[in-house]
């Protein structure tokens, strides 16, 4: 796992949903219960950070289910969010609580740098973000 290795500033967006995101990681390498039962009582302040950061892109056309257990999820849409250095979709929190998806350290540091209060990024250019690279050559 690349829990201490991952250099990317984006997160979440799993190489199971698809051809598009055959760059990205597999979502089982991420399945950690113990990294995210360390997270302790700073774990429901991870979830509201990564639930209310800015939602820079939604669309209508993608519905996924939960990878992991094949469960639709989604009525009609899929967003991504930010905090103007990161990028996630918006079911992460979902993937942390069901399916124990520990997430990288230096996002885990970033949160509490900004004491688990996501930055406002409503002003951020979705271009300026740093995107795997199969969905911004595709996107």
């Amino acid at each position: 796992m690349k829990i201490d290795n991952w250099t990317y500033k984006w997160f979440g967006i799993w190489k199971e949903m698809g051809p598009s995101y055959n760059s990205c990681p597999s979502i089982y390498d991420w399945i950690d219960p113990e990294e995210v039962a360390s997270y302790g009582d700073n774990l429901p302040r991870i979830k509201n950070y990564l639930r209310k950061a800015t939602i820079i892109v939604t669309t209508s056309a993608l519905a996924f289910p939960n990878i992991v257990s094949g469960k639709s999820k989604r009525e009609d849409s899929v967003s991504y969010q930010t905090d103007g250095t990161w990028v996630w979709f918006d079911d992460l929190v979902e993937y942390i609580e069901l399916n124990n998806v520990a997430l990288p350290r230096n996002l885990y540091t970033h949160m509490k740098k900004h004491s688990f209060i996501p930055p406002d990024a409503s002003n951020v250019n979705p271009d300026d973000l740093n995107w795997p690279s199969s969905i911004k050559s595709s996107g």
